[in-house]
């Protein structure tokens, strides 16, 4: 045993168990060893209980020969038992020789809700410190049967997968498990419920007396396998990647199975907005809406929706509205400037070529230079005579630039002059056509050479 544990049982001191202020302090590392000795995978994971209970990921501990565990103090243990297992919520309950541990207890917290504040706890190194990461459930499940899956705002990397989900309470939520590719930022967590379900079959087995093969399903049983199916993992071995479409019709199957599902509106609302149905995706929001007015998931949907139609002023309502109300603002949208982002690259005798963020708003247009913004320029719709559009090709990619032909001397922020040779280049043509359209509505004349 080791050397600090012999103490805290001579003494008949130890660690309290962790509580809402201190929850780093229960997160450990799991080191999976396999059967060449060699470093096969590093998780996560924390206590459960103050006698070296802990919950991981199934996927960091399958097939291993050996495993290790850091806990947060820097003892580390290689006698290792196994618990329980659930291969399709991706959790494995191990335990160690460890005593008197700070741990998170399971005691059920209140149902998450969209829009609840939580909190993933990383693994902070021995002797160091390490900032837990803010976020919002965006959603309290997915169409998996069997599966309280909560959809986190928080994107993952392996330093935080296995890590506790905590509420604003310090409440255990869940445990971390996978990063969607859905393009928002979003990540997943299997709640507490399926850990206590878990430990109601356990299997209390020395890792050395370990027969995986009947622990290991098929792709399609796993977590990862039936996420895979809706084609909202990263990292799967084998994964069936699916269209857009069949994600789209495997949620028009849930919403026909329960209407009043807004969750998974939500989310097929998302997948029409990937296929450009934006029709389809406004009345899956507008369904929303009707049925809960306050849902502020749905009106920053509707905001993306009429950003990719071009109605920025629409977009920018839609936003604003998240942003009062104390959301986390929508990527499209930009809080210091009130307006809606476009894409785009400005090209100037100052500033030379650099990537940045074009921000339309019902007032002004605005150039942001990414890191530069004291050098951003913005100029009144009524000072612009006209913007001429004109193709060109620039290191292979056919793009075109905007030229902004000015009706009156315009400076900038830094009171530098801007010339009428300042250009916006957009190459995407649905952002081009949507921008030129915004500009036409603004009084602005665009001009194609």
């Amino acid at each position: 045993m080791l050397t600090s544990v012999v103490l805290a049982l001579l003494t008949g001191a130890g660690p309290p168990a962790a509580t809402a202020t201190d929850p780093p302090a229960a997160v450990v590392m799991v080191l999976h060893v396999a059967a060449d000795g060699s470093e096969a995978l590093r998780g996560n994971g924390f206590l459960i209980g103050p006698d070296g209970l802990l919950v991981t990921n199934y996927h960091v501990v399958v097939k291993a020969s050996r495993l290790g565990v850091q806990l947060a103090n820097g003892d580390v243990y290689d006698q290792v038992q196994v618990v329980a297992l659930d291969p399709v919520g991706d959790l494995a309950v191990l335990k160690v020789p460890a005593f008197n541990t700070p741990f998170l207890a399971l005691a059920s917290p209140s149902p998450a809700k969209p829009g609840d504040a939580v909190q993933v706890v990383p693994r902070a190194p021995p002797g160091g410190e390490r900032a837990s990461r803010p976020g919002r459930i965006s959603a309290s499940h997915l169409p998996i049967a069997d599966l309280e899956v909560l959809v986190i705002d928080t994107p993952l990397d392996a330093s935080t997968k296995g890590c506790p989900v905590l509420d604003a309470t310090g409440a255990l939520l869940g445990i971390t498990t996978l990063t969607y590719v859905d393009g928002a930022g979003t990540a997943a967590a299997i709640a507490t419920g399926r850990i206590v379900a878990a430990l109601e079959r356990r299997i209390d087995r020395p890792l050395d007396l370990m027969d995986w093969s009947a622990w290991v399903p098929g792709g399609d049983e796993s977590l990862r396998g039936r996420l895979a199916e809706l084609g909202l993992t990263r990292r799967f071995p084998d994964p069936q990647v699916v269209t857009e479409k069949s994600l789209a019709r495997r949620l028009e199957l849930a919403v026909e199975f329960d209407p009043t599902d807004l969750d998974a509106r939500l989310l097929l609302a998302r997948a029409y907005l990937q296929q450009r149905a934006y029709d389809t995706a406004m009345a899956q929001v507008d369904e929303v809406l009707a049925r809960q007015p306050s849902r502020l998931e749905a009106r920053s949907v509707k905001g993306d929706v009429w950003h990719h139609l071009g109605a920025y002023d629409e977009a920018r309502t839609a936003y604003q509205e998240v942003v009062e109300n104390g959301l986390k603002a929508p990527h499209n949208y930009d809080r210091d400037l009130k307006g809606v982002v476009v894409a785009g690259t400005i090209h100037d005798h100052f500033a030379g070529s650099c990537r940045g963020a074009l921000v339309l708003s019902p007032e002004e247009l605005t150039y942001r230079p990414d890191g530069w913004n004291n050098d951003r320029f913005a100029v009144r719709y009524e000072d612009i005579r006209r913007a001429v559009i004109k193709p060109v090709v620039k290191a292979g990619q056919s793009v075109h630039e905007f030229k902004l032909e000015f009706a009156r001397p315009v400076a900038n922020r830094d009171k530098t002059w801007l010339k009428d040779d300042t250009l916006l280049r957009l190459a995407d043509k649905e952002s081009r056509e949507n921008v030129a359209a915004y500009l036409r509505k603004k009084g602005v004349a665009v001009a194609t050479e």
